[in-house]
């Protein structure tokens, strides 16, 4: 008896994750379709991490890069887990710039059931693209911050190295 008790309850929550992932492909296909987005594939498995301080993070220059062109504030999720629920896309500015590209994939944030921004790469099976790491919108550092990329390194080195 207590073996089928833990086998209907497995079933419960395996139930209510697919649900609970089946609500976000959905929330995150509308969203991206009406930014103008036509949706070629949603990757089932999710990228996940634990956000250090902002001190931590952005003592790595390529994770402050990595964390310029995010929506949200890293202070306000120190310790929090993210996970990024991960598309493709065409239509997209950084796949209309980059003639190798074949789409745009989307990293979308959700921390404590709540969206909170992501980042965009090129994507094509089997290249990597360095560099390249944009706001959902399409864009860079310099058009989130104002500076240039040196001006912005200047910055990030009096305060980081």
């Amino acid at each position: 008896m207590k073996k089928m008790k833990a086998f209907i309850l497995l079933i419960i929550v395996l139930l209510i994750a697919g649900c609970a992932q089946d609500t976000w492909k959905s929330i995150f296909t509308e969203k991206l379709e009406g930014m103008g987005y036509t949706v070629v594939e949603h990757e089932v498995d999710t990228l996940t991490r634990v956000i250090r301080s902002k001190e931590e993070e952005y003592k790595d220059i390529h994770l402050a890069l990595f964390w310029e062109v995010q929506e949200f504030d890293i202070s306000k999720y120190e310790g929090k887990t993210i996970k990024y629920h991960i598309y493709r896309v065409k239509n997209h500015p950084v796949d209309l710039m980059t003639e190798l590209a074949e789409s745009t994939e989307l990293y979308l944030g959700v921390i404590d059931g709540e969206y909170v921004g992501g980042y965009s790469v090129p994507y094509k099976e089997g290249v990597l693209f360095l560099g390249g790491i944009s706001s959902i919108e399409g864009k860079s550092i310099e058009e989130l911050t104002g500076l240039t990329y040196p001006e912005w390194f200047q910055k990030w080195s009096e305060t980081y190295e």
